[in-house]
């Protein structure tokens, strides 16, 4: 079976993590992947680093730069790839592939099967629904969506909790099938960890992003270092938040605690060597970075959120506190970097349900056989 994995990208997230986790494995089970990424000219660096981690794999990676992921030229390479009959299926990856996929689809009069996996959902839409009881505004995107959804012949969720989130929408009727990630970290990318500073260190690691929470870890920080007055902050990624980020740190006064480490390839060397592992983020469609640190088998402090709470159990693998909650975060924190035993029972628990539930050979096969079932029903 051949299957083109597409995916219009702007930079390396959730989303492009997920497939070096899931394409080599697939060759297993009788699946011959190859990669399309359409990504912005100014990108071409990050993205041929990104490429690189498929060299020593079976995956053929086709790299498209382009000032528009809807251009003429991309357009037709696409309706060529579909009109060729090569693949058995085609899966895309995020909206902006959706749309371009069907319409290349239109313009090749191509049957071959079509297949979605949703990564999540317009993040204005997720912020603004945490206060609407899940319901997200009707908007341009909610029909983009909707009409989208209806146009693949097969769509799979990547949690419980986006799939819930869409039948109450009434973005999608039917019942969702979900598959959920599964990561698997390499002990090369860990072996030459080294702490950084002597001092207790917590980490958070994504894109600087208002949906991300940071700025309420920068709001707890003062309180944490009032008990701890050492402690060091590291934020592993890029985003737009980060000025605001930035302005936050500087009028608290904490500028000297609070480390921007920028894009980080390899985040699992800082990780690895952290004591604390924040996840601040008020909505995940579902965050691979719960996956790393329960790899890495870290003490995690998260939010209450639909996603944190499907995979952890608050005071079992994880401290969980009240959505934007920065004092309950902040004693939280204090709680593990003065219980040197909690912080280790924390994360021996993680790691053990990463083992048992979201390892990247249990996300493969649950694929390979989802792919063969949609193989079968053609």
């Amino acid at each position: 079976m051949r299957i083109l994995h597409v995916i219009v990208s702007d930079g390396v997230a959730g989303a492009e993590k997920y497939l070096i986790h899931l394409l080599p494995g697939l060759k297993e089970y009788g699946i011959t992947a190859s990669l399309l990424v359409i990504y912005p000219v100014a990108k071409q660096k990050i993205f041929e680093q990104y490429a690189s981690k498929f060299y020593d794999t079976d995956v053929t990676v086709t790299l498209i730069k382009s000032k528009s992921s809807f251009s003429p030229a991309v357009l037709t390479a696409v309706r060529n790839v579909l009109r060729s009959g090569y693949y058995d299926i085609i899966h895309s990856h995020l909206i902006r592939t959706d749309l371009l996929i069907y319409f290349a689809s239109l313009l090749s009069f191509s049957k071959t099967v079509l297949l979605q996996t949703v990564h999540g959902y317009n993040e204005l839409q997720l912020l603004q629904s945490i206060n609407s009881n899940g319901i997200v505004k009707k908007d341009l995107f909610y029909y983009v969506q909707k009409f989208i959804l209806k146009r693949f012949d097969y769509t799979f969720m990547i949690s419980q909790s986006m799939a819930d989130l869409f039948v109450k929408n009434k973005l999608y009727a039917k019942k969702q099938y979900v598959i959920r990630h599964g990561i698997y970290i390499d002990q090369s990318e860990i072996l030459h960890s080294q702490q950084q500073f002597a001092s207790p260190t917590i980490l958070v690691a994504g894109r600087l992003a208002d949906v991300k929470g940071q700025k309420y870890l920068l709001k707890a920080l003062p309180a944490v270092l009032e008990k701890i007055p050492d402690v060091q902050l590291q934020l592993l990624g890029l985003g737009p938040a980060e000025e605001q980020l930035r302005r936050i740190a500087k009028d608290l006064k904490i500028e000297a605690n609070v480390h921007f480490m920028g894009f980080q390839l390899n985040p699992y060397k800082f990780m690895q060597v952290a004591h604390v592992i924040v996840i601040p983020s008020i909505f995940e469609p579902f965050g691979l970075v719960y996956l790393e640190a329960m790899a890495l088998g870290k003490a995690i402090i998260s939010f209450e959120t639909p996603i944190s709470e499907e995979i952890l159990k608050n005071n079992e693998n994880a401290i969980l506190v009240k959505n934007k909650d920065v004092n309950s975060l902040a004693e939280g924190i204090i709680k593990l970097l003065q219980d040197t035993p909690l912080r280790t029972m924390l994360g021996e628990n993680a790691r053990r349900v990463y083992t048992e539930k979201y390892t990247k050979d249990i996300m493969v096969k649950n694929t390979a056989d989802y792919y063969h079932h949609i193989k079968g029903a053609k």
